[in-house]
């Protein structure tokens, strides 16, 4: 039996760094037990095989009596499942075998980026050693006249390429959905790879999708009739469930916040339309229908501009800065 040996490893919206025993869904960290995760361990070591019970015993449990690892075989596996969204009766990832063992039926992608997982910076060659005050003053005293003369160089080329490189760019296009429908809604996940996505495919409900990078699935969250509204650089995400659609472009629905991780929505607030997350993921801007007048709040509670008459704004975006929000979507006529 021929074991990946790789230190991290992906299948579906799922990364393992094997060394560090660190698991991110959708490019946030999860929680997974030791034990449990041992048993992933082997199992996407050996993706497609089986794996026995004989084997985990011997791997994880050595000094275990059979009865004790019966149980601690089962438990392990069962809050494995249940970290990875799995099921023993409709398995994505973890295949029973009754009586054997267990099958890892996932694709496993091992080209994957190893920057994902951060790790200490090291240092090759020398090994650090205390100076003398003397030799430290000496030592800053060289680096610093260095240092100053690679930002002088650095800044002289970086202004030499901004004035000489094209200013059209080269973008590289990857389709990631298949299915026939309409989208609503997109953005791209916190780590800049991911992309979430709300489409309604093959006549169905609007639904929430991840998708990661130049894979061609799409994993689906299992939330009906809900959309994507904005996604914080720390993984949350808000959403829009129950859209119901108005005059020209007026809709509105339930405000409601959740991880990208997974999880149970937080609802927040009814007849919502947009939002957007500041720049620190704590607070909002909502366009917020309200008696007869659509609302820019932000905070959520705090109206900072409004428009009645049937005129209407939409896709607030919040800057980087907080210093100014957009509505590019708006009526200003009553049109």
């Amino acid at each position: 039996m021929g074991a990946l040996k790789h230190r991290a490893v992906q299948f579906g919206i799922y990364e393992v760094d094997l060394e560090d025993g660190e698991v991110r869904k959708a490019g946030v960290r999860i929680k997974v037990q030791q034990q449990p995760f041992k048993v992933l361990q082997a199992l996407i070591e050996h993706p497609g095989e089986l794996v026995t019970r004989e084997q985990l015993h011997a791997r994880i449990w050595p000094g275990a009596s059979y009865g004790d690892f019966d149980q601690a075989v089962n438990v392990a596996v069962a809050k494995l499942r249940t970290a990875l969204g799995d099921s023993a009766d409709n398995p994505r990832f973890i295949e029973t075998v009754p009586r054997r063992g267990y099958r890892f039926v996932a694709p496993v992608n091992t080209e994957i980026h190893q920057e994902r997982f951060s790790s200490p910076a090291t240092v090759s060659g020398e090994a650090l050693r205390p100076l003398s005050a003397g030799a430290a003053s000496s030592w800053f005293g060289k680096r610093a006249l260095v240092l100053a003369s690679l930002l002088t160089l650095i800044a002289v080329v970086g202004a030499a390429l901004l004035f000489l490189r094209p200013t059209q760019n080269d973008y590289v296009f990857h389709r990631i959905s298949y299915d026939k429908g309409a989208i609503r809604s997109a953005r791209f996940g916190p780590d800049g790879h991911s992309v979430l996505y709300g489409a309604s495919w093959n006549g169905k409900p609007m639904q929430l999708f991840w998708a990661q990078g130049q894979s061609p699935e799409s994993r689906p969250y299992p939330l009906i009739d809900a959309d994507i509204l904005a996604a914080s650089p720390q993984g949350e995400l808000a959403i829009l469930m129950n859209r119901r659609a108005g005059v020209g472009w007026i809709s509105h629905g339930t405000l409601a916040t959740m991880s990208i991780a997974g999880g149970a929505p937080r609802e927040l607030l009814e007849n919502v339309q947009d939002a957007d997350w500041d720049q620190e993921g704590k607070n909002l801007a909502i366009v917020h229908w309200a008696e007869g007048r659509c609302l820019l709040e932000f905070p959520i509670g705090t109206a900072v501009y409004g428009v009645t008459g049937g005129r209407w704004l939409s896709d607030v975006r919040v800057s980087t800065t907080r210093r100014f929000i957009s509505i590019p979507g708006a009526s200003v006529g009553g049109r």
